[in-house]
């Protein structure tokens, strides 16, 4: 029996996966996403600035943390909705999820 793919993670456990991608861009996520069942999705390298604008991945809760000062660096946690973060940390260097 084949679970939907939005619950599967609480039968059969979390798949998680972790991406340097020099530069994030939707087309990148939306790659992987498509291409791997992934519940949590670790980036680094996201090379975003400091902005307002904050990442928005449909059916995904998305927690990042941008470089104050360099253009490189950044880092993003992306998780599919329906996984319930019981607590969440981080600064531009390192970030804590709890599930």
């Amino acid at each position: 029996m084949k679970l939907n793919r939005n619950v599967r993670w609480q039968t059969e456990g979390l798949t998680v996966g972790s991406f340097n991608c020099q530069g994030i861009s939707l087309y990148k996520i939306k790659t992987i996403l498509d291409t791997h069942t992934l519940d949590v999705l670790c980036v680094q390298e996201t090379w975003l600035p400091k902005s307002e604008v904050k990442l928005d991945i449909p059916g995904y809760q998305v927690y990042e943390e941008r470089r104050d000062k360099d253009r490189r660096g950044g880092i993003a946690v992306i998780i599919r909705k329906g996984v319930k973060i019981r607590r969440y940390v981080g600064n531009e260097y390192a970030q804590v999820v709890g599930i």
